[in-house]
């Protein structure tokens, strides 16, 4: 019976694939996007988590990969009107609309994590300890429960933040204490900007959520979202995945 299974699903998502009308698939990064989620060369992107995953679920559809750069606050706009197809690396938890999207299965699970300077990572045992500290924060993101309440009540002060860069630099000259970012980013940078000895993780999460891609409904015009389902799970399924996400750590 598996195999039977295995055999329909196969047929389907050549079917599918077969019947695509178009021939790219325009995927949306983020304007502030840094490695390892993006590297760019000349302004065009050239390698990174989204594009090696992006090009790899074209690919198996025979589709080719199409990169959008937006601001956060419009990505949601054009997966709605269909001007973007998909958008990585993100979660219903994160939309104003996840209603409006068709979501693909689990990529992985991530984390934000707290920078900050070796210190205060003694002392960060639970959200309350973030009370009487100043954070930075990006306009447009949400984060943890918790930290929005520490934020709207006064006992967390913020300073918008540019970039990372505008992040890191504020940390280093004790104007923050907290940044907020993705785990994988910071533990990248980190490495890179070789910043281990000044600034580090907090044992605590800032937060935890599982990552998916979200397709906008306009996408069955070009490819079934099942199919994009059954290249995703099987990226996953193989361990394809895994080795994207490794090329970065």
């Amino acid at each position: 019976m598996r195999e039977i299974t295995s055999k329909l699903g196969l047929l389907v998502l050549l079917f599918s694939v077969g019947n695509v009308s178009a021939e790219t698939l325009k995927f949306s990064y983020w304007d502030d996007a840094k490695p390892p989620f993006v590297i760019e060369h000349d302004g065009v992107v050239h390698s990174g988590i989204i594009k090696d995953l992006a090009d790899q679920i074209s690919s198996e559809a025979g589709l080719q990969a199409e990169f959008v750069k937006l601001p956060v606050l419009r990505i949601e706009q054009q997966l709605q009107s269909g001007d973007i197809d998909v958008d990585c690396l993100t979660s219903p938890i994160w939309k104003e609309l996840p209603s409006s999207y068709h979501w693909s299965p689990v990529l992985f699970d991530g984390a934000d994590r707290f920078l900050v300077r070796p210190e205060l990572s003694l002392k960060l045992h639970s959200y309350n300890d973030l009370k009487g500290t100043t954070l930075g924060i990006y306009n447009g993101y949400v984060y943890h429960p918790e930290v929005m309440s520490l934020i709207k009540s006064g006992d967390v002060a913020t300073i918008k933040l540019k970039g990372l860069e505008h992040g890191i630099h504020l940390l280093q000259l004790k104007r923050l204490d907290v940044l907020i970012d993705f785990g994988i980013l910071l533990k990248y940078q980190l490495r890179e900007r070789k910043l281990n000895e000044q600034l580090v993780l907090a044992k605590l999460p800032a937060d935890e959520y599982k990552l998916h891609c979200a397709y906008s409904k306009q996408i069955k015009n070009k490819i079934a979202p099942k199919t994009l389902d059954m290249l995703i799970e099987n990226l996953v399924r193989t361990g394809e995945l895994d080795r994207i996400l490794k090329r970065y750590q």
